[in-house]
């Protein structure tokens, strides 16, 4: 029994002597992890502030070119017109696309996704938004005789379109997110 005790006591003082070794280890795994997450999280966090700063950007580029040919339409219409009003439903269209891939990679706040949504699907079943005299839906047609037909996102888009409120697009998009 003495012998069992001597062993103990010789454990005891071997971690005794240990003891800060392990705790420094304990605590620069601990500052490790935490620097990793806190980095991370604010890697993520101005991501999301970038993506969503170029989307805003990006809209309001395509929102000013249509707002151009309106004006154009209005005092100088050419048969060049419609060409120009689908070329601009393009870029609007590939926005909406990069914003779909953005949020499945939760680079998209899905509030601001869903509004965002929401908001085309009321351009869409409205009929009365036009840029350049060419109606959202025609638009879209055109759109759809582009290779663009066969990518992943058409049919998320099909999907929202169909929708007549918010709470449609919520579940559509809601199917899709990774």
């Amino acid at each position: 029994m003495s012998k069992i005790i001597q062993k103990g006591r010789n454990l005891v003082a071997l971690l005794d002597k240990w003891q800060t070794l392990i705790a420094t280890l304990i605590n620069v795994v601990v500052v490790l992890f935490v620097t990793i997450w806190v980095t991370d999280a604010l890697t993520t966090a101005t991501k999301r502030t970038e993506f969503f700063l170029d989307f805003t950007k990006r809209y309001h580029e395509i929102r000013q070119r249509a707002h151009d040919l309106d004006d154009r339409v209005k005092t100088n219409a050419s048969p060049l017109d419609e060409g120009d009003a689908n070329q601009i439903y393009f870029q609007l269209f590939g926005l909406i696309y990069d914003e779909i891939h953005a949020y499945q990679n939760n680079f998209l706040d899905e509030k601001v996704f869903l509004n965002w949504m929401t908001w085309q699907m009321y351009e869409y079943s409205g009929g009365e938004f036009k840029i350049g005299g060419v109606s959202y839906d025609n638009g879209w047609q055109s759109w759809l005789t582009t290779p663009a037909k066969h990518h992943e996102y058409t049919p998320i888009m099909a999907k929202i379109f169909v929708c007549d409120k918010k709470e449609c697009v919520k579940d559509t998009i809601g199917h899709f997110k990774n």
